[in-house]
């Protein structure tokens, strides 16, 4: 049996030694344990920013990938959370999805890009029943739900179900043990330099063309 304060420090000492932040240190552990996948506030809007490309810091993400140039000349993130409280549409979730190469139309590495819609549109649509559950798995007391479309994923708890609910869909199931083995994958993808720039103008030429729609 190891006491509390012991446990404390062998965290810090992994964290340390891993270079990690205990906090996605703790989390790790918690999806280990319970199978409930949580961030912190820091890596969302790492997902909306590096991933998503969205707000101030995300569109200089995208000239860098554009340009295939390495995502750390844009530094550290200074965000005050302004953009967890945007909301992420679909053509954001189809840009996302692009960036990280989980398109795939033979399904081997990824998913369908007429896939993609689909599952965006039933995970949104079941959000509330899928907050819920998220709640009631960790414990929680659920605040009551806003009064809005749910056509969009906003904050970080409906991202973390968003990813989870990613993680569910073959081959990404068979493919990484854990969201969080799918989202250490997603980073390295983005960050490896790789060229996207043919994807991610087709994707745009979509969303110009209203395949992907708000909706």
């Amino acid at each position: 049996e190891i006491k509390l304060v012991h446990f404390r420090k062998t965290i810090g000492f992994i964290s340390q030694i891993m270079r990690l932040d205990q906090q996605c240190l703790l989390s790790t552990l918690v999806w280990h344990q319970l199978q409930r996948f949580e961030l912190t506030d820091s890596l969302a809007v790492d997902i909306m920013e590096q991933l998503a490309h969205k707000g101030a810091r995300g569109a200089l993400f995208h000239a860098l990938r554009m340009e295939g140039k390495a995502m750390s000349e844009v530094g550290s993130s200074d965000s005050d959370g302004t953009v967890l409280r945007m909301p992420l549409l679909l053509g954001d979730f189809a840009k996302l999805i692009y960036n990280v190469g989980f398109d795939d139309a033979h399904e081997q590495h990824g998913i369908r890009v007429e896939e993609i819609q689909n599952f965006w549109m039933q995970t949104t649509r079941k959000m509330p029943q899928l907050l819920t559950a998220h709640a009631e798995h960790g414990r929680k007391v659920l605040p009551s739900l806003p009064v809005r479309d749910w056509n969009s994923v906003q904050g970080r708890t409906e991202i973390e179900i968003l990813l989870a609910e990613l993680h569910k869909k073959p081959p990404l199931c068979r493919m990484f043990a854990s969201p969080w083995h799918m989202l250490l994958h997603m980073f390295a993808t983005v960050n490896s330099g790789g060229d996207v720039q043919a994807k991610l103008q087709a994707v745009e030429a979509q969303a110009r063309a209203g395949q992907y729609s708000s909706s």
